[in-house]
């Protein structure tokens, strides 16, 4: 295995790994299934630093690099960013990085989406129909990261999504009641109970006359079995695949052409 330390750098992900089925799946657990075919060595090492670097510019600029020698903005989105996320992340629980760090790497990595998404286009240059969506972070989910890829995928379909961080069944039944949507993606971390989202989906389904499919997704799926979610939460879908969820919720043929529907291939 390649040995990419160095006395100024902490120890960065082996970018052979994001190449096997595990850290696939696990670098889109939130997002998608198990698109990622391949990440760069080396701009996955240049972003790893960039991200903990002592100034604060580094990450940004790392990725207008990258975007600028012709590695799509949607390829950092969707693969480097996850990746990058999870790495820290596994580098917190193995010591390797202060929660500080961690916090300051994550939070960079959340601009540089913002800054990626000012460049994709809107659902009317897509020319596609417009679908909406509801996307829920529950009320005591603190890593949002996942749901702002997700976001911004959606995006790029030309389906408009509505963000509700830190969503209660009286918080989404008030966007309900003010506001039509297709669908409700709730995007649900490891420590969510499911007792909890099925008290929060019940409530919301209890609250408003004509509820649209509520899908429940995001890392909780890489804790429990997607059958156990579904019944256990009685939500109506659930799924970590994009693409599976919007089927079921009668939104895929509304986005753009197949090629983008599957990710370019």
């Amino acid at each position: 295995m390649v040995d990419y330390r160095n006395v100024d750098a902490k120890k960065r992900p082996e970018a052979q790994e994001a190449l096997s089925p595990t850290a696939a799946q696990r670098a889109s657990a939130a997002i998608i299934g198990d698109i990622v075919d391949q990440l760069d060595p080396k701009l996955l090492a240049e972003l790893h630093d960039a991200m903990l670097s002592m100034r604060p510019h580094d990450g940004r600029a790392a990725v207008r690099r990258a975007v600028m020698s012709g590695v799509p903005s949607e390829d950092i989105a969707d693969f480097y960013v996850p990746f990058l996320a999870r790495a820290y992340g596994d580098m917190w629980c193995a010591d390797e990085l202060t929660f500080g760090e961690v916090t300051i790497a994550v939070s960079r990595l959340q601009a540089v989406l913002r800054d990626l998404e000012t460049d994709w286009p809107c659902a009317d240059e897509l020319r596609v129909s417009h679908a909406t969506l509801l996307l829920v972070i529950p009320q005591d989910i603190f890593h949002t990261l996942g749901a702002f890829v997700l976001s911004g995928q959606l995006r790029r379909k030309g389906i408009s999504v509505k963000m509700l961080l830190g969503g209660t069944s009286k918080t989404i039944a008030d966007e309900l009641s003010r506001s039509a949507f297709d669908a409700i993606f709730v995007s649900a971390s490891q420590s969510d109970s499911l007792e909890s989202l099925r008290l929060m989906i019940d409530a919301v389904k209890s609250a408003v006359e004509e509820t649209p499919p509520i899908v429940v997704g995001g890392a909780i799926l890489d804790a429990e079995k997607t059958q156990k979610v579904l019944e256990e939460t009685r939500a109506d879908y659930a799924t970590g695949n994009a693409e599976e969820a919007l089927d079921f919720c009668g939104l895929l043929r509304t986005t753009q052409d197949d090629a983008l529907t599957k990710f370019r291939g």
